[in-house]
């Protein structure tokens, strides 16, 4: 494998993971976690 189709693939698995997060999880869930981040983030 070249390390064009490893990106590739990685890109994918992140825009997997994006999808079912929101699909799971709903929007109230998700701008809890968004704030959690935020939080983390800026200490």
């Amino acid at each position: 494998m070249t390390g064009i189709e490893l990106l590739r693939i990685k890109q994918d698995a992140l825009m997997w993971l994006a999808v079912i997060c929101t699909n799971d999880y709903g929007e109230q869930e998700n701008a809890e976690d968004k704030r959690r981040t935020e939080s983390a983030l800026s200490r």
